[in-house]
């Protein structure tokens, strides 16, 4: 079985490892109002309602390795390699979409009313539904790794320091300096726990 491990406190101190129904890689989780969402490996898909209790979903649409996923106001949206990308309304149902390239996806992220999703070349796919995708410019060519949203822009991350910044919705890319007086590192100590039964403590931090 793979492990999950979920913090239920809200300072986030003490994390406990939870057996899954599944023993393929999980890559990426996002939380729903009702339920989180994990995906991976050979279109593993897994849903709880509390982080602790697990229910493998089945996904009819192939062996799709999965990187990342998202929530926003039309369900849930997840890709992976080779362009696939995948829309769920429940988190249960799932339909393939069209993305229109066969780079690897490896961030997903909404906000604004808006679904992007960023992965390798420099691509950035930008949707209002989930369903009819477009190719922004980014302005780099190098792998895009992550992109997150505060509801008013787009920062997108990727190889050899690179920060994107949208102000338009995911629609126009500028290249942002890092790091900058804006952009500073930050120290994270904790400790390990070799325990990994299930409902132990995984780690601590200070």
């Amino acid at each position: 079985m793979s492990a999950l491990v979920a913090s239920l406190e809200a300072q986030q101190l003490d994390w406990f490892v939870h057996d899954t129904p599944s023993t393929n890689l999980l890559r990426s989780v996002c939380r729903a109002p009702s339920r989180f969402l994990a995906v991976g490996d050979d279109s593993t898909v897994l849903t709880s309602p509390d982080g602790a209790v697990w229910e493998l979903q089945e996904v009819s649409m192939g062996r799709h390795w999965l990187q990342t996923v998202t929530h926003g106001t039309n369900g849930y949206v997840a890709a992976g390699l080779a362009g696939v990308l995948l829309t769920s309304t429940n988190g249960i149902d799932w339909t393939e979409q069209n993305s229109g390239t066969g780079f690897y996806l490896r961030g997903a992220a909404f906000g604004g009313g808006r679904y992007v999703v960023v992965g390798d070349g420099g691509t950035i796919l930008t949707s209002p539904t989930g369903q009819v995708w477009t190719r922004q410019e980014s302005g780099v060519e190098v792998q895009l790794e992550a992109v997150a949203s505060n509801g008013e822009f787009f920062v997108a991350v990727g190889d050899q320091g690179t920060v994107l910044r949208s102000n338009s919705g995911g629609t126009g890319w500028a290249m942002a300096d890092a790091p900058t007086a804006a952009w500073q590192p930050l120290p994270c100590r904790g400790h390990q726990y070799p325990d990994r039964a299930r409902g132990s403590p995984a780690h601590r931090g200070r």
